[in-house]
């Protein structure tokens, strides 16, 4: 049997049980993650679309939900100027660039190496949007 308690809507079972351990819930044990598994579920759902510099700097694209909320909205104003008229592709994509990529540094590399191109930077989004999906595997490799 059971009852509401009161005036407020709050289910209250009759046989009620005061857990002074929040591992377990009516005698079943909840599962526990570190953070380091959190993290890793993240990067791997989640993860980088990764272009490789040289054969030992790899430049990592985030996806947006890796992203401070300052760079994610600054990325959805750059992005929505694309719709634009007059738009210089090349100069909003450098931008969204230089949003997504984990260092300053790199993004001038990969950008000075594209010496624009806007073909190069299309295929460049085009593997990063593939690559972000949300719920995809990213398109970095471990």
């Amino acid at each position: 049997m059971s009852a509401w308690s009161g005036d407020c809507p709050v289910y209250v079972p009759a046989k009620s049980t005061i857990f002074t351990d929040a591992s377990t819930l009516y005698g079943e044990s909840l599962s526990t993650f570190t953070l380091d598994d959190i993290r890793t579920a993240a990067e791997r759902k989640y993860g980088s679309t990764d272009i490789a510099l040289t054969e030992t700097e790899t430049l990592r694209l985030l996806n947006p939900l890796r992203l401070s909320k300052q760079n994610r909205t600054a990325l959805i104003a750059t992005q929505e100027k694309l719709s634009d008229e007059d738009a210089d592709q090349e100069t909003i994509l450098a931008d969204c660039i230089r949003l997504i990529a984990d260092s300053d540094a790199k993004a001038t590399k990969l950008l000075d190496a594209i010496d624009g191109d806007l073909a190069m930077l299309m295929e460049v989004f085009e593997r990063y949007s593939a690559g972000v999906q949300v719920g995809e595997a990213s398109a970095s490799q471990d």
